[in-house]
């Protein structure tokens, strides 16, 4: 469950969010933005955000991240060109302090299936272009390890969504923490 109650990309996130300005990467950015209001970094926080947070509220996260990054960098920030080498500390302190080890486990598998799915498929084109069948077998025992990695990833998912669940009550209504049993 992430802590960004609403994806309203329209507001300013600094104003909706106030205690991530605290501390950290997130401070050190917020401080260093002098634009009216801090949009600048409002901005890359939300693209941040979007391309991080795996909840059900992003209606982005099943976007694989190579192409999520070009999308936001392209269609949401208006740059193209947009250097997401420079926020690598701040995407990495938006992970620590936004998701709970569900939500990190879950990001990570679903980062190598995707990059292992993206690369198998490259290999055995290669492999079928070159008729090489050793290798083609290789990739087929690769292949079947795969479902494998797809138990071991929806057993994650399986925690994740749990977690959620206790997060939320009926539909999309959001528990208190008393309800939740957070305290």
């Amino acid at each position: 469950m992430s802590i960004i109650k609403t994806f309203d990309s329209t507001q300013n996130f600094w104003k909706m969010h106030p205690q991530l300005k605290m501390l950290g990467a997130f401070k050190e950015l917020y401080t260093n933005d002098h634009t009216r209001d801090k949009e600048a970094t409002s901005r890359v926080m939300w693209a941040i955000t979007y391309l991080v947070d795996p909840s059900q509220d992003n209606n982005f996260r099943n976007i694989q991240e190579d192409e999520k990054r070009a999308l936001l960098a392209k269609d949401f920030l208006k740059q193209p060109n947009f250097d997401w080498n420079k926020y690598t500390e701040v995407i990495e302190f938006f992970k620590d302090c936004t998701l709970t080890q569900a939500e990190k486990s879950l990001v990570v598998w679903q980062e190598i299936m995707a990059l292992r799915d993206r690369e198998l498929k490259l290999y055995y084109k290669d492999a079928f272009d070159t008729k090489d069948i050793s290798v083609i077998k290789e990739l087929d025992t690769l292949l079947k390890n795969t479902a494998g990695y797809y138990t071991d990833y929806m057993k994650i998912k399986k925690e994740f969504d749990t977690e959620s669940d206790i997060k939320r009550g009926k539909g999309t209504k959001i528990l208190s923490a008393t309800d939740a049993g957070e305290i």
